[in-house]
């Protein structure tokens, strides 16, 4: 009989904070240092921490954060800064903290400091100041990190500056500006909001891009991103900045996707025989978005799950199934006098929030898993999630199903008319071709649903793909 472990994640535009994670930060940092980690669809970033770039923070001190909480942040940057080779010729740091003034006497520039122990000793002495937090004056220390920082910087070497808050500025036109201004000088912004009260358009309008913005929950769950963020900052270090020579040598980064013709081969390949799965224990991982696939394709989804789950093959008493799923929309209509004014109405629609597809893979990978939710050590673990419609981030979506692989985590893509380039589909999947399943209609939805059961089936745990 197949036992079912229904894991209801329900949405994850916030990171879940798991409070009994037993890794900690060092562990996550080792994690990262040692694995090799594939830029989706581009090179391996090599030896990224030993990049060159100047890298600051900018760190929220206002009366909003609770002191323990605020060391808590701290320790998770100084637990970040280890990742990197630092040095003068290598990774530089700076840091500042601000509330309602930018707290200039503990801040410290890119040439204070000149190794790792320097560095976290002057991170060390940022003191959690109350007295300074009436407000969120966001805006002021961007600027002061532009006109102290990055002034400063090196020319030719990437520039990045992560911005740490809790909550909405207090002028967020004026932090949007000085925003863009720093951005305007080859400035890479990454924004971190902790808590349910950070406005997620104003750290949009702050990031440099949708990728670089990470949400959590609470500070302790910013362990949860360390891997993550330290992508975005390696992928930003590893882009060199532009020097300012004339001469067009540019074409040195020339294709090489030309002798790919062994997987055109693949396509006309019969699906595998089904094979008993031999006992095998699996545990599955079905991921998908009602609110993005509409009543149709969850139908559908539905169906795939149930031909998968009722294959004669995975009823072997081993195999544990859980689905990933954001939450369709439950906010209802309103009637003619409900609402007085514009503010009013516009904040009911704010409430119709889908989940971006990123963000559950994210749970895949942190949660779906993990022996509190089902997750055995020894069993092959499977995550499918169904696409239709186009992504809206598809780099982080890229990024979270390389990290989810890292992790042992077999990624396989049921495309439903998704609408996605096919080098974005073989980014998520783990085996590229091999491992998306395309369906142009609801009738096709079982006879994919029977070659991935193939599939699972005739590739044992460790064996060698299909």
């Amino acid at each position: 009989m197949l036992f079912a472990t229904l894991a209801l994640l329900g949405n994850a535009a916030i990171l879940n904070d798991i409070a009994d994670d037993s890794r900690s930060l060092d562990a996550l940092i080792e994690e990262l240092k040692n694995r090799e980690i594939r830029r989706p669809g581009e090179e391996i970033v090599e030896e990224c921490q030993s990049k060159p770039a100047d890298i600051a923070f900018i760190i929220d001190d206002s009366r909003s954060i609770y002191g323990p909480d605020f060391i808590v942040g701290m320790k998770f940057i100084q637990s970040f800064v280890r990742i990197f080779q630092i040095g003068p010729q290598d990774v530089r740091i700076a840091a500042v903290t601000f509330g309602q003034v930018v707290i200039t006497y503990s801040a410290f520039g890119f040439e204070a400091n000149n190794n790792k122990r320097e560095v976290l000793e002057a991170l060390g002495r940022i003191k959690f100041e109350p007295d300074y937090g009436g407000k969120t004056f966001t805006d002021k220390a961007i600027t002061y990190a532009r006109r102290n920082f990055f002034n400063h910087a090196r020319p030719n070497v990437k520039k990045v500056a992560i911005v740490l808050t809790d909550g909405r500025s207090d002028n967020p036109p004026k932090t949007k500006a000085e925003a863009d201004l720093l951005k305007s000088q080859d400035v890479d912004i990454i924004a971190i909001g902790v808590g349910s009260s950070v406005d997620e358009s104003e750290l949009h309008a702050i990031a440099s891009s949708p990728d670089n913005v990470f949400l959590v929950n609470s500070y302790g769950a910013l362990k949860d991103i360390i891997l993550s963020l330290g992508f975005i900052t390696c992928r930003a270090a590893s882009t060199a900045a532009p020097t300012t020579t004339t001469t067009p040598t540019t074409p040195t980064t020339t294709p090489t996707t030309t002798p790919t013709t062994t997987t055109t081969t693949t396509t006309t390949t019969p699906p595998p025989k089904a094979e008993p799965c031999d006992g095998q224990e699996i545990d599955f991982n079905f991921v998908f978005d009602p609110a993005q696939m509409g009543t149709s394709g969850t139908e559908d989804a539905i169906r795939f799950i149930k031909t998968v789950v009722s294959a004669e093959d995975l009823n072997n008493g081993k195999v544990r199934v859980g689905t990933i799923t954001g939450p369709c929309p439950d906010t209802k209509g309103f009637h003619l006098n409900r609402y007085q004014n514009l503010p009013d109405i516009l904040t009911h629609f704010d409430s119709y929030r889908t989940t971006e597809i990123y963000s559950l893979i994210t749970d895949l990978r942190m949660e779906g898993f993990e022996p509190e939710n089902g997750g055995r050590p020894n069993a092959r673990k499977v995550g499918v999630l169904f696409l239709r419609g186009k992504l809206s981030y598809p780099e982080r979506a890229k990024l979270e199903a390389k990290l989810a692989q890292t992790k042992g985590i077999e990624m396989f893509i049921v495309d439903m008319g998704s609408l996605n380039h096919e080098s974005v589909l073989e980014s998520l999947a783990s085996g590229k071709s091999s491992h998306i399943l395309r369906a142009s209609d609801s009738g096709e939805m079982i006879e994919m649903a029977r070659t991935l059961v193939a599939h699972i089936c005739k590739k044992k745990a460790g064996g060698s793909d299909c």
